[in-house]
């Protein structure tokens, strides 16, 4: 037999040929992997065996009974008996041996957990058992990342800070933070609940992500089906590029999908991009980067710009935005949505300008800023009183500031470390913010934090990094923030006083090697 997809007429030949006992080796590997390939082919192969051993058995029968062989004696009785005994039992045992090739049990493996580096986090009920996670596991990521690989393959990646109940194999619940997730092919049917939407994978990757006031889904390939809690409100169902926000109550509405605000493979060092100032390279400070775009900033501002000045900062050279009349816009997009993030600069300044909107408040000159304005948690604007004496976040129409402790100024003619983190959590709908200066930390600070953190990047009215530029009501007015600036950084992960403190020591984040 040469024919390597037989018609029923060649595949009975084969099967005849291996009752006979005369199949060539080439034939007898063909017939083994159609029997492994197709359960309709073993099927028949078992009924042609049995049909012929039906026939030995009534043969030999006839012989005892008349004394004469239908056979026309090719064989001696008792030889050809043996011969189709052995040829029957043979092939049972190549059925059995394959059968039991085919059935095999693999031994079931348990999931795999993976972190990044500073992650922090661990078991509030249950944990692994011998293959899986006990039924209604939780697992409380406090910082850093968390990668989940199911024994499937479906690969759960979690930002923390984050809580993941694992209900039962391919049913989980994000009650807090974001994750992306990769189901493996195979997996469909994988579901994530958030508070609001029921998540189900029709064959997929996809980010999802929950704050206080609303759930997202972002699929970047594939397919999901969104179910809202309330089954009075109508699901659908999203393809690849598509993403949806929810309200309070799970009502669901199209949003632009952006990927790039999930961490979607386990970094191998911390997420931070940094600009040092010491030089300019093609006319740009250039940044390094790790997990995130490195680009550079450009210098940037009004009329009376002149050639951007350099000055000895607290390690290597600085930026003098107050000689330069310059600021600097990046094309980087910043942090976006709930990521948790820490900014971190040096500054040398005195009192700032102020300007007042028409509304007549007085506004804050900005340090750095990133995102949408508007009053829904969407940009992320650093800032400072005119006077130096408070630092302030300010995220949509809500803010948070700190004083400085009796009455100390950051514009003070000297070189000053802040920072500013957001640890992605919130407590009763305000975020949880920190400010530091040269390393101490700020009484936690006050203001009206009524509007979750929600940075927006991905609209047409987003702004990308812009530093010390301060943009005024009056039409084409940009003041220059009269300030020096060294070593920004800007980091998805909050940092603890510690890594704060070593950062301004020794201008290097924990667990990296710049």
């Amino acid at each position: 037999m040469s024919e390597r997809h037989p018609n029923p007429r060649q595949l009975e030949q084969l099967f005849q040929d291996m009752e006979d006992g005369c199949i060539d080796a080439d034939d007898h590997r063909h017939l083994s992997e159609l029997l492994r390939a197709d359960p309709a082919i073993r099927r028949r192969f078992l009924d042609h065996m049995s049909f012929a051993s039906a026939l030995h058995a009534e043969a030999a029968a006839v012989v005892g009974i008349e004394g004469e062989s239908p056979w026309q004696h090719a064989l001696p009785t008792k030889r050809r008996d043996m011969v189709h005994a052995i040829i029957w039992a043979a092939a049972a045992v190549f059925i059995l041996a394959l059968g039991a090739r085919l059935v095999e049990v693999r031994k079931p493996t348990p999931p795999a957990l993976a972190t990044g580096p500073g992650t922090e986090w661990s078991y509030l009920s249950g944990g692994l058992e011998k293959s899986d996670f006990a039924p209604d596991t939780r697992i409380d990521i406090r910082k850093g990342t968390l990668e989940i690989t199911t024994p499937t393959g479906t690969r759960m990646l979690l930002e923390g800070p984050s809580t993941l109940t694992w209900h039962t194999k391919g049913s989980t619940s994000l009650s807090s933070g974001q994750a992306w997730v990769a189901v493996a092919k195979g997996d469909e049917g994988f579901s994530v609940r958030l508070p609001r939407i029921k998540v189900t994978d029709l064959g997929t990757e996809f980010g999802v992500s929950t704050t206080p006031d609303h759930d997202e889904v972002h699929v970047a390939v594939g397919r999901v089906k969104v179910d809202p809690k309330f089954r009075e409100i109508r699901g659908r169902e999203l393809t690849t590029g598509e993403a949806i926000t929810t309200d309070a109550v799970g009502r669901i509405s199209e949003i632009p999908c952006d990927s790039s605000r999930f961490v979607r493979n386990l970094p191998a060092g911390p997420i931070h991009i940094r600009w040092s100032f010491d030089g300019l390279e093609n006319g740009s400070f250039p940044a390094a980067a790790n997990g995130l775009p490195a680009m550079p900033l450009v210098p940037s501002g009004g009329p009376s710009m002149k050639v951007p000045q350099l000055v000895p900062g607290p390690f290597g050279a600085a930026y003098d935005l107050a000689a330069s009349q310059h600021g600097a816009v990046s094309q980087f997009a910043g942090l976006a949505g709930t990521s948790p993030r820490t900014v971190a600069l040096w500054i040398r300044g005195h009192d700032l300008p102020s300007a007042t909107a028409p509304e007549g408040y007085v506004m804050n000159p900005s340090l750095l800023l990133w995102g949408s304005p508007g009053g829904g948690g969407n940009k992320w604007n650093l800032a400072l009183h005119p006077d130096g004496k408070s630092i302030i976040i300010q995220w949509g129409g809500s803010w948070i500031s700190s004083p400085l402790p009796d009455g100390g100024s950051v514009l003070d003619g000297k070189w000053h470390h802040i920072a500013a983190v957001f640890t992605g959590r919130h407590v009763d709908g305000a975020p949880e913010i920190d400010f530091y200066v040269d390393g101490e930390i700020l009484p936690r600070g006050s203001g009206p934090a009524v509007t979750p953190v929600n940075t927006e990047i991905s609209s047409p009215s987003a702004r990308p990094l812009t530093i010390g530029l301060l943009d005024t009501y009056e039409a084409g007015k940009t003041i220059v923030m009269p300030l020096q600036m060294d070593e920004l950084v800007i980091t998805r992960q909050s940092l603890s006083a510690d890594e704060i403190r070593r950062l301004m020591e020794t201008n290097q984040l924990s667990g990296s090697a710049d």
